[in-house]
Formats: C-alpha cells, structure tokens, sequence
C-alpha cells in the first residue's frame, strides 16, 4: 500500500475512534414507533428508567410532537467497569405520519413504554 493512502486510512481510523467514544457518552434516542388504528395516531416510546415527573409532551399544532426526559443514573454503591446503556437528557421532534388533531394527545406511561395517542384528523374507516 502506498503512502498517502495507508496515511489516509490510518486518520480514517482514528476519525471512526473518536466517533464511537462520543456515541457512548453523549446523548441518547429512546426509539420511537407510529400505529395508525384508523381514528387514532398513538406514538410508542420505549424509556425504560425514566422517570415519569423528568417527561414533558409539547404538541406544536399538530405538525411536531416534541418529547423531553431524562434517564438519571442509578444510585449503587461502587464503580462502572463496563457501561453500555445510555443516559442523561433526551429530545425527539417527531413529526406524524397523517395530520392530527391539535391537542387532541392522551399519553400514558406502562412498564417503561410512553403512548401518545392523537385524534387523526382525516380518518381512515375500513369497509370490509
């Protein structure tokens, strides 16, 4: 291999380094799905660990749903040797996949999973 390209590949490298060491330490995205029952848009989220008071829902008018929280750390006695799960503050905008119904979002916190649940605003009846 020659020179320029073994040094190329060598920052390359050290680029992809840094990278994953930011990605384990910066912030984290709780996933995030859409169901479309027809009459309802519900967003799932899974937050396993946070608290439900750190949770904050802002419905921008029904074009973008912003969630807020945080995963505190858990209070052990002793060090981390190994960390793997993601923590700290998390923001998702999310924008849904049908209009909905401005303030229309019951949301509800079961076994680490937020549901949001919105009125669609142009329903989809199944006529089976």
């Amino acid at each position: 291999m020659n020179e320029p390209a073994l040094a190329r590949l060598n920052h390359l490298m050290r680029i992809r380094e840094e990278v994953e060491t930011l990605s384990e330490h910066g912030p984290w995205t709780p996933p995030a799905d859409w169901v479309d029952n027809g009459t309802h848009l519900t967003l799932v989220m899974d937050v396993p660990g946070v608290d439900a008071d750190s949770l904050s829902v802002q419905d921008d008018n029904g074009e973008t749903v912003t969630v807020r929280g945080e995963r505190a750390p858990l209070d052990l006695d002793g060090e981390a040797v190994q960390v793997e799960r993601p923590g700290g503050v998390f923001t998702r905008d999310l924008t849904p996949p049908s209009e909905v119904v401005p303030g229309t979002g019951a949301a509800s916190l079961r076994a680490g999973v937020l549901m949001i649940t919105f009125e669609k605003r142009h329903k989809t009846i199944d006529q089976r």
